[in-house]
């Protein structure tokens, strides 16, 4: 199990090739071992490298596994040994909407009869982010649960995804401050990934009408139709494709113009700065 939890704790800040290897050089025997409960975590920890690097696919394949050691034992308790979560999230990344959704509710229903704060505060804000409506709700309700407790990265978790989910729907002065709080607890405790999904979600709750250009290799287009999803009624376009040179070209009907260079938006007097950090 310590390998399946260093696993994890690698993700949370980011190292995710550490992750991978951690997970990868525990011997394949163990993981199918009926009589080895460190099988169990290590599929669990092994659905989420898979995740976090975008096989979605090989992540359901080892968190099925997971769920069916567990029932197999008759211990499938989130609290032991939660697996839906992750599972939720590639079903969501893969487009399967409404499998996504059951499994949430199930996941739900299990942490309100077993779990503790951590546990419950997790269910809450996996349904709510992929609930059809009354989704803040959910999440409202996962960071009260979560508020007080020793779960502190389940609670950064939960305010930045109440964050997002304000911001979707236009209340961004209440999510900024749930993104303010919900990355501050990240950065005091290493979770680097969520730090920056946090400072993003910041700089798209500013309140200014802009769009963000970034560029992305043709292999991430799978990782980017998930992130489209993320952020709701905010699609990705693609309007263009690097080469080698130094100019921006536009590319029109009656041929071929050079563009001037832009600016950066958040940076005054040499800092970058995200808005509503002041």
């Amino acid at each position: 199990m310590a390998a399946a939890g260093l696993a994890e704790a690698l993700l949370a800040q980011g190292r995710l090739a550490d992750a991978v290897a951690a997970v990868e050089q525990i011997p394949e025997e163990v993981a199918v071992d009926r009589n080895h409960a460190t099988g169990i975590h290590l599929l669990r920890a092994r659905g989420q490298v898979r995740a976090a690097t975008g096989d979605h696919e090989g992540a359901l394949s080892s968190l099925r596994l997971c769920a069916q050691r567990l029932a197999e034992l008759d211990m499938d308790s989130p609290t032991w040994c939660g697996w839906r979560a992750v599972a939720v999230e590639s079903l969501w990344a893969l487009g399967r909407v409404e499998e996504a959704r059951e499994l949430a509710a199930t996941e739900l229903a299990v942490a309100e009869q077993k779990a503790g704060a951590s546990m419950l505060g997790q269910a809450l804000r996996v349904a709510g982010e992929v609930a059809a409506t009354d989704g803040i709700a959910l999440l409202e309700r996962s960071v009260d649960v979560l508020t007080g407790s020793q779960a502190r990265l389940q609670e950064a978790r939960s305010r930045v995804a109440l964050g997002a989910a304000l911001r979707r729907t236009g209340q961004r002065v209440q999510g900024r401050e749930q993104l303010r709080i919900g990355r501050e607890l990240a950065h005091r405790l290493g979770a680097r990934l969520l730090t920056e999904r946090a400072s993003t979600e910041l700089a798209l709750a500013g309140g200014d009408d802009y769009e963000l250009l970034f560029t992305a290799r043709p292999t991430a287009r799978k990782r980017l139709r998930a992130v489209e999803r993320q952020l709701g009624e905010l699609p990705i376009t693609r309007i263009g494709v690097v080469t080698r040179g130094s100019t921006v070209v536009l590319g029109t009907s009656s041929g071929d113009r050079d563009l001037p260079a832009g600016f950066e938006h958040f940076r005054q007097n040499g800092v970058l700065r995200h808005p509503g950090t002041d």
